[in-house]
């Protein structure tokens, strides 16, 4: 049986912390292509549903979503050109705002634009956390132009190595000529096929 966010929102609204969403729960929300968002701690937001992710962070921030989970975290990535990637990416992206100590509660999660449905989390009778759901479907779309894909390095001395693509982003490093050869020949065969 088919759950909406607003559903699936009233089911959770009234759960104590650290019993947010069951198991069962979860599931149905992923078959339903459901996303649940809840803090937990001082420092985490939760993703339970079609996507099963913690973002750490302390004193709130933003989360960014799309259709095929969330964007990595800027500052994370070493690679000056991903980190580019990100950066037009993330103005493509749902933003998810999740503040600290907001109000009566500790998390107070609210996209900025995307349709959501809210729900509370207490902890011992009083508010937490201000969670949402929200149905991938209303998330925007960053389908990478193409499956795997691999880019040569020209770089003198890198003879035989290769970046191994998803779409636009870099993936793996491949540093080994052997193993680039291999993955150069199954990919130019998938294409063939």
């Amino acid at each position: 049986m088919s759950m909406t966010k607003e559903a699936l929102a009233a089911l959770l609204n009234g759960r104590e912390y650290s019993n947010e969403i069951t198991r069962e729960e979860a599931k149905q929300a992923k078959a339903d292509g459901l996303i649940v968002l809840f803090g937990y701690s001082d420092d985490n937001i939760e993703i339970r549903g079609a996507f099963h992710d913690e973002v750490c962070m302390n004193d709130g921030g933003e989360i960014f979503l799309h259709r095929g989970g969330i964007l990595p975290d800027y500052e994370s990535i070493d690679c000056p050109e991903c980190q580019n990637r990100v950066e037009k990416d993330e103005k493509k992206c749902a933003v998810i705002e999740c503040k600290w100590s907001e109000g009566d509660y500790s998390w107070f999660i609210q996209p900025r634009v995307t349709p959501f449905a809210p729900f509370d989390i207490m902890k011992d009778g009083e508010k937490f956390c201000r969670g949402v759901v929200i149905a991938v479907a209303d998330l925007p779309s960053l389908t990478p132009k193409s499956r795997f894909s691999y880019v040569n390095v020209t770089s003198p001395g890198a003879e035989g190595t290769i970046n191994l693509m998803w779409g636009d982003y870099p993936i793996q490093w491949i540093n080994s000529p052997e193993i680039a050869a291999g993955i150069k020949e199954f990919l130019d065969g998938e294409k063939k096929s």
